[in-house]
């Protein structure tokens, strides 16, 4: 009875190995990023816990409403860098650019 306990408890422990090294593997191989979600501003699209794969884009890539997008916006005064996930709600021209 024992071993088959000892057994359970090794392969929850091997679980989270291998995601987290499904997630490496796709960091350093693929020009993708992760994020996990934290706020529920996007619900019944993206909840609370998912997990979201990004890459860069290039300025050729023409933004459309309703995509969804990653940026990084900076707070003061600590100056402290965060990653916001939105939904794109309007395009519009700025100064000959999109």
């Amino acid at each position: 009875c024992m071993k088959n306990i000892i057994k359970v408890i090794k392969m929850k422990g091997l679980i989270p190995l291998i995601i987290s090294s499904l997630f490496l593997i796709l960091y350093l191989v693929l020009p993708y990023s992760f994020l996990t979600i934290c706020s529920g501003s996007m619900k019944n699209t993206i909840n609370i816990g998912d997990i979201i794969f990004y890459k860069k884009i290039d300025g050729s890539y023409k933004l459309n409403e309703a995509d969804i997008i990653v940026f990084k916006k900076r707070y003061k005064p600590t100056n402290k860098t965060i990653k916001l996930v939105h939904r794109i709600e309007e395009v519009y021209m700025y100064k000959d650019e999109i």
